[in-house]
Parts: C-alpha cells; sequence; structure tokens
C-alpha cells in the first residue's frame, strides 16, 4: 500500500504531526466515578460518561494535537472480562471513535492495547510452557475491537505499548482481514536499558518481525521519558522503513506514581527527536497533559530541522539475501554468507530427539537444540511429523517451552511438516520471523497463493519445494520449470519480497546403482546456479541427508557425500542447508582416496564411479558415531616407550605396570625424564593446540603420577647411584600460591597440573601466603619464577605488595599473575611498576605454557626480546588507560545522588507484572518471615537448579561436546555418591538468612531495625554509588535507590541479608584426602562442584524466600564484593549477625574472604524493579 499518498500520509509531506498525550492522566485528575464492579475501568467511560471524554479530546485538539487517539487503550474482551463488560466491546470502540470524531482533531487514531495477558510470557515461572492466551484468542479479541473502531471512522489504527510480539502480530493479523485499507502505527515500549521489548525480542528483532504488515509508521512509546528513549528511537529510526513515531512518559515516576517532567522539559528533550530528523510524529504517554503536548507542539513549530522520509522497504533491502529473527535478528549478506539450519529437532532425523518428544521431556529435547546453536546453528528446523505423534499438539507445547528458553529462542526457526495445520499451529506460537518448510504447487496455483498469502500475514518467509501438480521435479528442466513459475507466483500475486521466498530443488539419492539417478546431484548444483541468476533475490536451499540415503550406516562416507556435494553447491550460489550443525568433515580434510571417490559419484564422471565408491565404503573402517567406540587397542602393538607415551595422553593406568616392568633394563629415572616426560611434553603441546582438554590434562596428571609411584621402588634403590644433584634437562622449577587473604585454589591447581605437564617443576605453597612467606620460599629454594593467584578484588593489593617485597629482597626472577579478578590492565597499571623484573599476566591454564615458552627459552636473545616486548605492550596499556580516563568524568556524591535511579513503578495503580503480564500490586513484598533462620538444603534438593555451563566454563571444555560429556559424567556421577552417603551424611548446604525493616538514607545507608516499632538499628550499611558520569544522562545507581527513602511519613521496606555454604569441615577433609591419595582429579571436580552448589543453593532461597504473587522470582541478591556492593568488607558485620544463634562454620580471612571457599554472602532486596549495575569510582 502506498501510505505516504493516503489521507494520514499526505498530511505528513514537509511536516511532523503532533499526537495527543495520556488519557489515563486526564481521567484521574477529573475523578469520574464508575459503574458497580468497573472501577478503574477508563474505557466503560465512553458510555456512562462520553461528554467527560470528549472534552479531553478537545483539550488535546486546542493545546495542538493533530491527532487524537480514542479512550480505548484495554477495550478488548481479554481486558474487559476483569470487569465484567466484555459484551460491550464492540459498542465501546464505536462510540469512542465516534467522540474523537466530533473532538475536530486532524486525524483519528484507533487506539489497541496489548491486552493483559501475554502470547509470549508464561504466568506461572514453574510452567514455562504455559501462556494466559494463545493467538487465535488475542487475534478474535482484536477482529471484534478493529470492527468497532473501523466502524465508528478511525483514519488509522494505533497499536501502542507493545510488550509482546506475539500479541502485535495477532493484532496485525486481525487488522489484516477487519480493515486492510486503513493504515497502521505500531509503537512498542523497550522494557529496559538493554534495548529489548518485555518479551525478550531486540528492537530490531521485533522490526523484523513486524515489517510484513505493510506498516504506516513504527514507533516507541511509554516505557521512558524523552532523554532515555533517544539512543532507542535512534536505533528505530535507522533501521524502518516506514514513517516514525515517539510519544514517552513525562519523565520517570517517583514512588508516588507521579511524573514530575514539566511541559517545558519535556518539550527540551523531545527537541533532539526533531533535530536529528528521527520522527514524522511526536507526542506524549503517561503523566502528559495538554500543556505537554502544546509545548511540544510550539517545539515543533520553532525548530527548523530536515523531515524525516521514509525509504521503501524494497530499496532498504536490496543488499540482503535474506532477513530472519528470533529474539534476535539474522542478518546476512548476499555475499559471502551461508547458512545452516540445524536438523535435529527432527523427529524424523533424531532417534534421541523423537523418543523425548514422544514422552513429553520437553526440557531434554530442548538441550539438543540449545547444542545445535552452540555448535553454530543460524536456524534450527523443527519437524513433529511421526504416525505415533499428535504432530499438531507437539508441535505447539515443544515452540512455547523453547519460546521460554532465550539462549535458543534467539535464533529463527524453520517449521518442518508436511501438514499445513500443523505449520499453522507452529505459526501462532512464533514472536519472530520464521520460515515455513513448506508449500507447494502439488495442489494447484490456487492452494499454493492461499497458504502462501496466510504464511505473509503471520509474518514468516516461504519455503518452496520443487513439485507440481504433475509431481515431484528430478531433473534439471523441472527444478528451473517449478521454482521459476512459484518465484513469479508469490512476488507478482501474493506480494512476497524476493528474499522471502526460498526455493529448494529437492536433493535426491546418487549412488543408488540405477542409471537414471546419476545425474540428480549435478541437476541440482546446476538448478541453484541457474535460479541464483536468472531469479535475483530468491533464496536457494537444500536438504542434504537425502543425497546419501544408499550409504545409511556408514557415516563416514555419508559425511564425506555432505561434505564434497555442499563445496560445489555453494560454490554455484546455495545459500542455505539443512545439515548436523558441527558434524560435517572440511572438505580439504577428507582423505584424498575417499574424496575423489565421493567427488566422481556426485559430479557423475563415469559410468563406473558408484562402484568405485561402493568398494570404497566396504574398507572403510570408521563405525557410525552414534554406534559403540571402536577400539583402542591397536596402540598396544607399539613400541614400550611409545605405548607409555600414548598410555599418558589418554590417561590409561590399565597396562601402566606392564609397560613399566618391561622397561627394567633402563633406570627408572630414565624413564621419568625421557619417556614419561616426553609423554607430558606431547600433552601439554596438544592442550596448548586446542586438541586436548582440561578434564584430559588432569587425568593425564594422574596417570603420570600413578606411573611414578610404580617407579618410585625403583628410583629410592637407584638414588646412591645420582649423586650429582642435577635436575631433568630442560626442567624449569618455579613456586605457586594464593595470595594472603584469598583462599580459592581450583584454577591455581588446574595451572600446576597444566604446567606440571609442560616439564616446568612447581612447589604449590598453598592458600592464604603472605608475602614475605612467598618471597624466603623463592629465595630459599632458587625458584626460576613465582607464580600468583587470586580471585577476589581485595587480594589484587597483596599482589601488588608481593611485587613489592620481591622488590626489596632484590629478585629479579618472572613473576606470573593470573585469576578471575586479575587483567593483562591492571598487571600493567599496578604491578609491573611496583618490580624491575618482568610481570607477566597469564589469563588461562590453556595459555600458560605458550605464553611462557620465549620468557624461558634457552636462547638469550629471545628471553630479552620476550621482556622488552612485554614492557613496550605494558606501557602501551598504561598510555591508553591514561587518555581513556582522561576522556571520563565523575561526579561528586551528592551529584550523583541527584542523578538516583527513580522507580517507574505506578504505586497507586495495579501494575502489570513484568512476569506474567497480570495486574497485581508490585509493592506489597512482605518476607516470609522477621528476623533470622536457619537452613538446611540437601544436594538432592539443589540438583536440578546447578548451572552446569558454569561448571563446564571453569574446565574450558564447553565448546567440546565429548570432554563436555565426560565432565559431566564424572560430576554427575562424584555427585550421586555425596547424595548416596558413600562419604557419610555431608550432601547438605548450609544457610542462614533474616529480614528486616529497612529505609534507606539520603547518604546511601541502608539502615536494618529489629522490628517495626524501629527504636533499634541492628545494621547500618554505606553503600557505594556509581559516581561516573554516563554520556547518555544514565542514572547513578545505588542499592538504595530500591530500598524506600527514610521519612516519617513512609513506611518501611523489607530487606534481608544472607550466608551460606555447600562445604563443611568434613567436605574439606574430603577434599583433602583426595589430594593426599594423589587423586588430584576429584579433589578439583568436587571443588567446582561445591561452588557451584553454592550458587544453586543461593538461587533457590531467593526462590523460595523472594516471589511475586504470580509464583515469579522477584527482587534480586547482590553479593558483597560484586560489581553492585563492591566493598566486601560489608561482610563482616552480616557474617557476624547471621551467625550469633547457630554457627554455620563460615569465617572471613584477613581480605574478607569467605571460608570455606564454597561460600556466597549477600542481600536480599524486593523492589521489583531492582537490577545489577556496576559501581565505577575514581581511580578503579
Amino acid at each position: 500500500m502506498n501510505w505516504p499518498n493516503s489521507k494520514p500520509g499526505t498530511f505528513l509531506q514537509g511536516r511532523i504531526l503532533i499526537l495527543d498525550g495520556a488519557m489515563g492522566t486526564m481521567i484521574q485528575r477529573l475523578d469520574p466515578s464508575f459503574p458497580p464492579g468497573a472501577e478503574g475501568d477508563h474505557d466503560i467511560l465512553v458510555l456512562t460518561q462520553p461528554d467527560l471524554i470528549l472534552s479531553i479530546h478537545r483539550e488535546y485538539v486546542a493545546a495542538g494535537a493533530d491527532i487524537v487517539t480514542t479512550n480505548t487503550f484495554n477495550a478488548n474482551r481479554i481486558s474487559q472480562q476483569d470487569y465484567g463488560t466484555q459484551d460491550k466491546v464492540y459498542q465501546m470502540n464505536l462510540e469512542a471513535a465516534r467522540l474523537a470524531r466530533e473532538s475536530g482533531a486532524l486525524l483519528v487514531a484507533g487506539s489497541m492495547g496489548p491486552t493483559n495477558k501475554s502470547g509470549s510470557i508464561s504466568p506461572d515461572v514453574n510452567r514455562p510452557g504455559l501462556r494466559g492466551v494463545d493467538f487465535n484468542s488475542l487475534a478474535e479479541a482484536y477482529r471484534e475491537q478493529a470492527r468497532g473502531l473501523r466502524d465508528g471512522g478511525v483514519d488509522l489504527f494505533l497499536v501502542e505499548t507493545v510488550f509482546d510480539t506475539i500479541n502485535a502480530k495477532a493484532a496485525l493479523f486481525a487488522l489484516s482481514e477487519e480493515a486492510p485499507g486503513i493504515p497502521v502505527m505500531l509503537s512498542a515500549t523497550i522494557a529496559d536499558n538493554s534495548g529489548r521489548i518485555l518479551s525478550g525480542q531486540t528492537l530490531e528483532a521485533f522490526l523484523v518481525s513486524t515489517a510484513h504488515a505493510d506498516l504506516f509508521s513504527v514507533g516507541l512509546n511509554c516505557s521512558f521519558g524523552p532523554d532515555r528513549m533517544l539512543p532507542f528511537l535512534r536505533i528505530l529510526s535507522r533501521h524502518a522503513t516506514t514513517f516514525t513515531s515517539a510519544h514517552p512518559n513525562a519523565g520517570l515516576p517517583d514512588l508516588y506514581g507521579k511524573y514530575n517532567l514539566t511541559p517545558e522539559e519535556m518539550s527540551h528533550q523531545v527537541k533532539p527527536f526533531v533535530e536529528e530528523g528521527l520522527v514524522n510524529i511526536v507526542g506524549g504517554c503517561c503523566g502528559t497533559t495538554p500543556a505537554h503536548i502544546n509545548a511540544l507542539s510550539r517545539m515543533v513549530r520553532e525548530t527548523s530541522a530536515l523531515v524525516r522520509k521514509p525509504v521503501p522497504g524494497r530499496d532498504a533491502s536490496r543488499s540482503r539475501s535474506v532477513i530472519l529473527s528470533g529474539l534476535e535478528v539474522l542478518t546476512v549478506p548476499e555475499e559471502p554468507a551461508f547458512l545452516i539450519v540445524g536438523e535435529r529437532t527432527n523427529v524424523s532425523g533424531s532417534r534421541r530427539f523423537a523418543r523425548l518428544i514422544n514422552e513429553k521431556k520437553y526440557e531434554e529435547a530442548l538441550e539438543i537444540a540449545r547444542g545445535m546453536v552452540q555448535d553454530g546453528a543460524h536456524i534450527l528446523d523443527v519437524n513433529m511429523d511421526d504416525p505415533m505423534l499428535d504432530a499438531k499438539i507437539s508441535m505447539k507445547e515443544f515452540l512455547l517451552m523453547l519460546g521460554s528458553d532465550p539462549e535458543i529462542a534467539r535464533v529463527p526457526l524453520m517449521l518442518d511438516s508436511s501438514r499445513w495445520e500443523v505449520l499453522e499451529a507452529g505459526l501462532q506460537c512464533l514472536q519472530g520471523k520464521s520460515i515455513v518448510n513448506s508449500i507447494s504447487l502439488k495442489e494447484g496455483p490456487e492452494e499454493f497463493l492461499r497458504r502462501a498469502r496466510l504464511i505473509k500475514r503471520y509474518g514468516a518467509t516461504a519455503l518452496v519445494m520443487a513439485f507440481d501438480e504433475q509431481g515431484q521435479a528430478t531433473t534439471f528442466d523441472r527444478r528451473v520449470a517449478i521454482g521459476t513459475r512459484a518465484f513469479h507466483l508469490l512476488v507478482d500475486e501474493a506480494g512476497f519480497e524476493p528474499r522471502d521466498i526460498i526455493l529448494d530443488p529437492n536433493v535426491l539419492a546418487v549412488g543408488t546403482g540405477m542409471e537414471e539417478h546419476r545425474h540428480f546431484a549435478v541437476d541440482f548444483i546446476e538448478t541453484v546456479r541457474y535460479l541464483k541468476q536468472n531469479l535475483k533475490g530468491a533464496v536457494v536451499t537444500a536438504g542434504v541427508s537425502n543425497l546419501s540415503f544408499s550409504f545409511r550406516g556408514n557415516n563416514t562416507v555419508r559425511e564425506a557425500m555432505h561434505a564434497v556435494f555442499l563445496y560445489h553447491a555453494i560454490g554455484a550460489g546455495l545459500d542455505m542447508a539443512i545439515v548436523r550443525p558441527g558434524e560435517q568433515p572440511v572438505y580439504s580434510d577428507i582423505p584424498e582416496p575417499l574424496r575423489k571417490a565421493v567427488e566422481d559419484v556426485i559430479l557423475d564422471t563415469d559410468a563406473e564411479a558408484t562402484s568405485r565408491l561402493v568398494d570404497m565404503a566396504n574398507t572403510v573402517n570408521r563405525q557410525d558415531k552414534e554406534g559403540p567406540e571402536p577400539s583402542q587397542e591397536a596402540w598396544r602393538e607399539l613400541e614400550v616407550s611409545e605405548r607409555l607415551m600414548y598410555a599418558l595422553a589418554h590417561g590409561i593406568e590399565k597396562h601402566l605396570q606392564q609397560d613399566l616392568e618391561a622397561m627394567s633394563r633402563i633406570p627408572a629415572m630414565e624413564i621419568v625424564e625421557k619417556t614419561l616426560m616426553e609423554g607430558m611434553n606431547r600433552v601439554g603441546k596438544l592442550f596448548g593446540e586446542g586438541k586436548m582438554f582440561l578434564p584430559q590434562v588432569v587425568k593425564t596428571a594422574r596417570t603420570m603420577k600413578q606411573a611414578v609411584m610404580f617407579l618410585q621402588p625403583r628410583i629410592e634403590t637407584e638414588k646412591g647411584q645420582v649423586t650429582d644433584g642435577r635436575k631433568p634437562a630442560g626442567e624449569v622449577a618455579g613456586i605457586i600460591a594464593t595470595v594472603k587473604g584469598d583462599v580459592h585454589d581450583i584454577g591455581k591447581n588446574l595451572v600446576i597440573l597444566v604446567m606440571e605437564c609442560n616439564n616446568y617443576k612447581i612447589t604449590d605453597l598453598g592458600v592464604m601466603v603472605p608475602a614475605h612467606q612467598i618471597v624466603e620460599a623463592a629465595c630459599h629454594s632458587g625458584a626460576a619464577f613465582i607464580g600468583l593467584s587470586a580471585l577476589i578484588t581485595p587480594s589484587l593489593d597483596e599482589m601488588v605488595d608481593v611485587a613489592r617485597s620481591m622488590e626489596k629482597a632484590g629478585l629479579t626472577i618472572p613473576l606470573l599473575i593470573g585469576g578471575a579478578t586479575t587483567s593483562a590492565l591492571f598487571t600493567a597499571l599496578r604491578i609491573a611498576p611496583e618490580y624491575s623484573g618482568p610481570v607477566i599476566h597469564c589469563p588461562d591454564a590453556a595459555g600458560v605454557a605458550p605464553l611462557l615458552a620465549d620468557c624461558f627459552s634457552g636462547d638469550p636473545r629471545i628471553r630479552e626480546n620476550f621482556v622488552v616486548s612485554l614492557r613496550e605492550k605494558q606501557a602501551r596499556l598504561r598510555d591508553a588507560y591514561q587518555k581513556a580516563k582522561a576522556g571520563e568524568e565523575y561526579l561528586s556524591p551528592e551529584a550523583a545522588r541527584a542523578n538516583r535511579w527513580v522507580s517507574t513503578v505506578n504505586w497507586r495503580m495495579r501494575s502489570l507484572c513484568a512476569h506474567c503480564g497480570q495486574r497485581h500490586g508490585l509493592d506489597d513484598f512482605i518476607p516470609p518471615f522477621v528476623g533470622i533462620r536457619e537452613f538446611s538444603v540437601p544436594f538432592d534438593t539443589l540438583r536440578a537448579l546447578i548451572d552446569w555451563n558454569a561448571f563446564l566454563n571453569a574446565w574450558k571444555v564447553r565448546d567440546d561436546r565429548e570432554q563436555t560429556a565426560i565432565s559431566l559424567k564424572d560430576a554427575q556421577v562424584l555427585l550421586d555418591d555425596l547424595i548416596q552417603c558413600r562419604y557419610g551424611d555431608i550432601a547438605r548446604a548450609r544457610a542462614a538468612a533474616g529480614f528486616w525493616p529497612a529505609f534507606a538514607t539520603p547518604e546511601d545507608h541502608l539502615v536494618f531495625y529489629a522490628d517495626a516499632s524501629r527504636r533499634r538499628i541492628i545494621l547500618d550499611m554505606a553503600l557505594e554509588r556509581d559516581l561516573l558520569r554516563h554520556k547518555d544522562g544514565s542514572p547513578n545507581f545505588c542499592l538504595t535507590d530500591f530500598v524506600v527513602q527514610e521519612n516519617p511519613a513512609h513506611t518501611p521496606d523489607y530487606a534481608g541479608l544472607f550466608v551460606l555454604t555447600a562445604s563443611s569441615p568434613r567436605m574439606e577433609a574430603l577434599v583433602n584426602e583426595f589430594r593426599e591419595k594423589g587423586d588430584v582429579y576429584n579433589a578439583l571436580l568436587l571443588q567446582t562442584l561445591l561452588d557451584r552448589l553454592a550458587e544453586a543453593c543461593s538461587q533457590y532461597l531467593h526462590r523460595e524466600l523472594m516471589y511475586l504473587p504470580c509464583g515469579a522470582l522477584r527482587g534480586i541478591r547482590p553479593a558483597f564484593g560484586y560489581p553492585s556492593c563492591p566493598d566486601h568488607a560489608l561482610k563482616k558485620e552480616v557474617v557476624a549477625l547471621l551467625q550469633q544463634e547457630k554457627d554455620l562454620g563460615i569465617e572471613l580471612t584477613s581480605s574478607w574472604m569467605l571460608r570455606p571457599a564454597a561460600s556466597v554472602c549477600g542481600m536480599y532486596i524486593g523492589h521489583p524493579q531492582a537490577r545489577y549495575f556496576t559501581v565505577r569510582v575514581p581511580g578503579v
């Protein structure tokens, strides 16, 4: 539709139109009476007090509004059910439109709000697949509302305050039926500073997901005041191909729901919208009045700026081949991108997925989807076509679960089914712009176009299979003819953009032995080339697995066939393929004989090609990946020293004693120094190259220790024969310690293992080691280097102290710095200037050996170059930091407090819950108890809450599926042993938590009172405020912003404190027992597991103690020492307070580190808008 030439469009030629302001604000000021049972129903007033509504419209027109919106924000059947007035919906909209027409406005826009239920967000946090409303119910409610507004004579529809794209798409779907000739304005509301709407979509994804609706304008409203809306409006204006609009709030409400931005202040903040050419329509939302609109109207008239012109969609997207979205946009340039469609969420292609769907184990099925996303799939193919399933129900249930998982839902989906009703059910569950796989001309052009038009109305892309009334296309000519016919029908008759058409010319099996099948692959490739050259903008895809069907059971050959086929098809222009992500070999890595045999079949070089490949397939000695593991015993045929090195590399202890006895004629120390250390050097090299992973390295070290233990008696016997005290050739000895005040040693122990695998001799001084002891040990042992580890921020100062002590002692050996809180920048700024020797930051265990290779090289020139280069890099870091700091500006504490964050919750009104979309009070937090309570939580209860991704990150194996499986299995076995009391009754976390009345003070203190009388203060905590001046005007946060300010007229909030540990003296003893037995692997595994269990316990208590009325998690639990509350010292009084009744055995080090290490201490803040942030102050 050519909206710029429509009635509203002509008014926008060369000018900006003024939209009216808030209706609710004006109604509340007039304090009208409502019918019994309909108290607060503003929309019913168009029937009961029409003069009042008309007078408000006329006030806005007199103030300068060009567009008046109808008083129908909630005038839909779903929202009106709260008041029992759903039978009056049509009449309400009809009368509202009539009243707005009487106002004398230039244009009337029919307001359609989001309803009070969400199609994308579960109303029950424990049931992620649940929805309060479905697409069809939303669409029907909007149809009824649209009919009333249409019949009342609106000029425009305004679908506004969109927080959920499914709700918006349902409204657009209904409008396309009921009022296809009336322009539609669409306006979203941003949920927070992330720039996403509440249902999780980015602004760009929202625009892509709704672009199909041929909109008159897109815009933003509500959410913020104009200042905070500005950066998001810039994004919208940059991407929008239509007119744009903005009607922000009059600032943010205070704790009492009052909007305090004056008309002049608002006009000043909106002025950049106009000056930068960001908007065509501007107005006001919550808190705005005719005075605000008058000020905006005057500002627009007085501001000289170029008026924004919309860019037609075709022109704006000509450089794109396909645009899709999930929660985020997948935008792929025309060249040289290639899209991977993951196929394992297809019941026909994955036995495991099919079983999980049949058993309705959707959460486990989602892990398959998550794995494909992590493996690099751009799109997920979802297929439920199984005779044992109700495909329509399974598709809907799985997609709703998937939609609640943002990590998976961020990518677009390909809905795959041979049944139209299944595809349509899937389309009604998706926020994003998806692919429908598939439609075809099999049932003729009429049915083809009917389905295509529905796909377009749902906002999806159509995938067309090469079928027509005569059947499947199997030749080049038929593929080209059907593809060309379908393309022109979609473009010319259904109004599709070329980029929204995906053609699948049918991949058919080759290598079947049948003469007529020989040329199938060549024909496909040539079809791709023709379609890309002749149907400009069209996208071409392939379902690759069919190609190798005749070789099923031989994965090696099948994967080689897929890789070779894709190599040639992509060269011809193929845009995407449905494959198993991460499982295709690289073309150049396929062994030459196999690649040549496969290529001959794919390219049909001669009549004997298939026979040659069949013969080769019979000799390929590789079983299906899903079958049993291949035998590893062939390595036993190697020479004995090679067998030992193989055993080390693979962590195999079974044959160690036998092989060491076979080397009885070789001195034991020679075996250690040459054979075993050579094996460990190989391991270190593989690890440095990323070909081995930490669990493998740890098991290797355990195998090495086992081998040395077997050799120990021989070593003792041979001791007298070695009198020169020499060290093994090439060995570098050093000491490593966790600094004073810090008790974490998992990372340190991993580094030690890696370094020992690389022929370093390490002395581990342990944890909590003071500076003087580290320096004394280095001097006494003649260490070649010192390594320092730390986890918490206060420990960084201890590292600086060690550097100073080394300088005083006259040492010049390298100082290695590592740990979670360390960085190359901190090392360069704070540590290196204190010490004249090399100070080297080591970011992780994997990089230690390669980083230090030049530092300890036998060539003095290499060593010197390393040190010179290191110091130059550190000097550049310091210079860059100083330049960056020079550009930063900090506020005084008073100025930062003046720019504090203010709540956007309207405390006077019952607000929409951010989690369930329902209306209930959000300011009514009452804790489950006042005072202190102790908790004992079994590990079995915490198991479901363990963040296994964080566990895998600690072990650096998340990107390797095989090692992921090994690590998870070992951790699960250890957890099972703990839960089943194999090591005693120790599998429980212990905690203490307390809630008390609390106030914030103007000086950013959080004051806890013993009870509501407020006679006795039990704790007064000084919290830190972010002092950085933000260029975008963002608030300067402090945690006290989320607690009510102390005032005799105010009722106090409730805030809480907690401390917990997943460890105990018996658990610590178990870690030491493992280590003393040489089982370093299980010692580290247990420590990592305890850390995750402590976090799981923190989450569990949060869920138990802090929740919204709908059951959703409420508020935040900032831990002391983290960015929102960086002062570790606050733990001292909290730990003492919470353990005054029962001692949990949790102590603090001199640096305020919790001991045992697997412990957490923090606070509970219940404000529904509370958030985490970073405190930045000068010098930090």
